[in-house]
């Protein structure tokens, strides 16, 4: 997945109450590139429809049951 990090309790408190720290770490992480790349997704308008929703819930279940089976099995985003 290209949009999500794993933090224990404390980071993820101390992060929901520091953004802007949060921000600079996901860029240094992942590269302002990759940051770019997301807030592009995140502005963009996805309109759905039963069939692309079930589409995209295949696509996340078919993805987690490849992690589950393959040890370091990175998720492929559906978009």
């Amino acid at each position: 997945m290209d949009n999500a990090v794993t933090l224990c309790r404390y980071h993820h408190n101390w992060f929901g109450s520091n953004p802007v720290a949060f921000t600079d770490w996901l860029t240094k992480l992942y590269g302002s590139g990759h940051m770019d790349i997301l807030r592009e997704k995140s502005n963009a308008v996805l309109k759905t429809n039963k069939i692309l929703r079930k589409e995209i819930s295949d696509h996340y279940r078919a993805e987690f049951r490849k992690a589950e089976a393959e040890l370091g099995y990175e998720i492929v985003s559906y978009n």
